[in-house]
């Protein structure tokens, strides 16, 4: 019988072997574009941390009186459009997310990420209605958990001794 002979089962075992690697070369792109999109949640975890410690060190200029009124005025709207392009950018990769989600991986980041989100949101809805005296939702959650820390003990300052050196110290 021809299919007994040894070159054929060799060649069977190959075709099976060489079935075998596509799969786990497909899982492999898989893992490595979850890698790919947990990393560039840190990434946006960085520039959201940025962006903060940039609006707090502006803040704190506009405090001491080191802007003109239309300086500060100008780098305001700068804070707000790096917070809206922030959010942009997130928002755009939420199918990214849920692609990874439904391949049942877990991405390490996602957790603080979608925190970040959530707070650049209510910075940006606070913006869009800052005529307003109400609170978003979101801002006002976050101020009322900010106050009951504080009350608590929680919080840690943010200029620790960096006021003396020109940095920010989180």
């Amino acid at each position: 019988m021809i299919t007994g002979n040894i070159s054929f089962r060799n060649a069977k075992k190959h075709v099976a072997n060489f079935k075998h690697e596509v799969d786990v070369m497909q899982r492999h792109r898989e893992a490595m574009e979850c890698w790919d999109c947990d990393s560039f949640l840190q990434v946006g975890i960085d520039a959201f941390e940025w962006l903060i410690r940039a609006d707090i060190c502006f803040k704190k200029a506009e405090r001491d009186g080191r802007f003109n009124s239309a300086k500060a005025e100008d780098l305001d709207e700068t804070v707000q459009s790096l917070c809206k392009g922030w959010l942009e950018t997130a928002n755009a990769i939420q199918v990214w997310i849920d692609l990874q989600k439904r391949r049942g991986y877990h991405l390490e980041s996602l957790g603080r990420f979608l925190k970040c989100k959530d707070e650049i949101q209510a910075i940006v809805e606070f913006n869009e209605v800052s005529n307003s005296l109400e609170l978003p939702d979101k801002l006002e959650a976050a101020c009322d958990q900010a106050i009951s820390e504080h009350k608590n003990g929680q919080t840690a300052e943010f200029f620790s001794g960096a006021e003396s050196h020109g940095s920010v110290v989180s």
